[in-house]
């Protein structure tokens, strides 16, 4: 199977695992794939380019999402995660370009996200991590657009770090509205 289409799985509210074979050539995961899903966790095949918009939209019993080393993924869709509330982690492969506007909004347990000190993150969409759980974040270096209102409402969130060669030229609006910052420091770019 090279790709799971457009809402092939959606309101499948009794669908709990899903499991992929060790030389899965999936690369695309289809818009509103596995919207409104029971699933508990899913591990994201190597091969996988893209998750759909809407892919795993209100898969509110999702709490794990895997990828393995040799993930190829550069694209997390807009809305692919919108309302996982049962998330609480997750490490994005270094190989993202873009993460999604909304992509992880309302995951209100999402209490940590890593990047590798690979990634190649350029932009992280509008409202991406709206009322999340976090609480610390690390922005990778080649990010250059923080879209507005990405981290709006992430009450814990108290520290946010820039590496020294931050390329990020902009930052939106009410990006950090309704967060725990005290304190934080804006690159130079």
């Amino acid at each position: 199977v090279l790709s799971i289409g457009s809402s092939a799985f959606l309101n499948a509210t009794s669908l709990n695992s899903i499991t992929f074979g060790a030389g899965s050539l999936l690369t695309t995961i289809g818009t509103n794939a596995f919207q409104s899903t029971a699933l508990t966790a899913i591990a994201i095949p190597d091969e996988v380019l893209s998750i759909g918009v809407s892919a795993f939209y209100y898969a509110s019993s999702l709490n794990s999402i895997t990828f393995g080393a040799g993930s190829k993924l550069n694209n997390i869709g807009n809305d692919a995660f919108y309302g996982a509330s049962a998330l609480t982690t997750i490490v994005i492969p270094d190989g993202v370009l873009s993460i999604g506007a909304n992509a992880f909004y309302n995951a209100s347990n999402l209490s940590s996200i890593t990047f590798g000190v690979n990634s190649i993150l350029n932009n992280i969409g509008g409202s991406a991590f709206y009322n999340t759980d976090l609480t610390t974040i690390a922005i990778p270096d080649t990010v250059n657009s923080i879209g507005n209102s990405v981290f709006y409402n992430a009450t814990s969130l108290n520290s946010i770090t820039f590496g020294v060669n931050s390329q990020l030229d902009s930052i939106g609006t009410g990006v950090f509205r309704y967060t725990a910052l005290t304190i934080i420091a804006i690159p130079d770019t």
